[in-house]
């Protein structure tokens, strides 16, 4: 009958400790990224509007938004801060929506940026 296996770890809380002071520096370089990006992506969503802009309403309050949702979720948003963007978006068979062709646009740019960072961290 075995006793089981013994290992000896040597190490292992000071990596602990690298790791805890890693993640914050992980976590903002991810977030100022998105930020970044996010910037380029409302500047282009108001360039690339596909209605008329009777007011300017729609296209001024058309804001990217990042921030973290909780401890592990990055969210990153576009969004009309107009009652009637849902219509833009919605109505006319989606004829005038520009938020997710933006989204679209950018995606490749995200994915890009921060797989770049993650590598450069050597996480992965």
């Amino acid at each position: 009958m075995s006793d089981g296996c013994k290992m000896e770890m040597h190490g292992l809380d000071e990596a602990m400790k690298r790791l805890k002071e890693f993640t914050p520096r992980l976590k903002a370089a991810l977030a100022m990224d998105a930020q970044n990006i996010a910037t380029e992506m409302e500047k282009w969503a108001k360039e690339n509007i596909v209605w008329t802009d009777r007011t300017a309403h729609a296209r001024i309050f058309l804001k990217s938004t990042v921030k973290w949702t909780n401890s592990n979720t990055l969210m990153v948003a576009l969004s009309h801060q107009v009652d009637y963007g849902v219509y833009l978006e919605l109505c006319n068979e989606s004829k005038y929506a520009i938020l997710e062709k933006a989204i679209q646009e950018f995606t490749p740019q995200f994915m890009k940026g921060w797989k770049k960072i993650v590598e450069s961290a050597k996480v992965i």
